[in-house]
């Protein structure tokens, strides 16, 4: 079976710093769960740049299956098929006005308890291991950027993305590619989602960043500008965190969660989410 997500791609590579960050603590995103025996590592432990190349970070379906097993019996832990993400995304995306595009791309979606994110990205089949070629992909990001791919070449006039960064997005303007650019800035800035455990956070992170640039390679032939792709990872970095759902905080601690909200332009705690539409 090929490699799913390989750590030493270099657009990955460059960026992973960036995805290892927990933008709420200021520190690396922990382990939160049982690092390999060869790391030296506890619950609370951040995750480093070297046990990424050392510990053999992979998907769930090439784990071994005594590893998943135990993964199973102690977090709960069991991904679910592409067909039926796609009954699940397909049922989700009849509320998110996909006849207009452009609202359809800024809707905010969120995946709870995202594991590598498969109802977000399906770069493969999470139980089979099987790739899913770029067309065929079924999460709402994948359906976002598809529609990006479908209408942009209809509007040849510019559009910003998220406020934060439009100063970055006139600077790098060149054609179609920057207003694709654009336009995926909102549909990555609006889709979130949060796991617990670490290994599994920074898979889904790595699903969400090399979606971008699988899909920019399908539509331009071309490799992605690297200055778009670190800017898409800040965005990931912000979007996908990790957090215990239950307490809404980060595991282990007392610590409330923070997140981006891109179109007020400002960080916000998870927990006072909607209390403003309560009160």
């Amino acid at each position: 079976m090929q490699t799913l997500i390989d750590f030493a791609d270099k657009y990955l590579c460059h960026v992973l710093p960036t995805l290892l960050k927990d933008r709420t603590t200021g520190r690396n995103i922990i382990w939160a769960t049982d690092p390999t025996p060869e790391n030296w590592c506890c619950f609370s432990d951040e995750i480093t740049l070297k046990q990424v190349e050392s510990a053999g970070i992979v998907p769930r379906v090439l784990k071994r299956i005594e590893s998943q097993k135990e993964r199973t019996r102690k977090k709960a832990e069991v991904f679910t098929p592409t067909w039926a993400c796609k009954k699940m995304v397909d049922l989700a995306e009849k509320d998110l006005d996909v006849d207009n595009w452009e609202n359809f791309i800024s809707k905010t979606c969120l995946e709870v308890t995202c594991g590598e994110a498969p109802f977000l990205v399906s770069r493969y089949n999470t139980v089979t291991g099987e790739p899913i070629p770029v067309p065929d992909r079924i999460g709402l990001l994948d359906r976002k950027l598809r529609a990006i791919s479908q209408n942009i070449r209809k509007y040849p006039d510019g559009r910003s993305g998220a406020k934060r960064m439009e100063r970055t997005y006139n600077r790098y303007k060149c054609g179609y590619g920057a207003l694709y650019f654009g336009e995926a800035l909102k549909a990555f800035s609006s889709t979130y989602g949060y796991e617990w455990q670490g290994d599994n956070l920074l898979l889904a992170r790595a699903n969400l960043l090399l979606t971008y640039c699988e899909h920019w390679r399908q539509y331009f032939k071309r490799e992605p500008i690297k200055a778009h792709v670190e800017i898409i990872a800040e965005i990931v970095s912000w979007n996908v965190w990790q957090m215990d759902g239950l307490k809404k905080t980060v595991p282990g601690t007392d610590i409330p969660c923070k997140i981006y909200d891109w179109k007020k332009n400002e960080e916000v705690l998870f927990k006072d989410i909607g209390k403003e539409n309560d009160e």
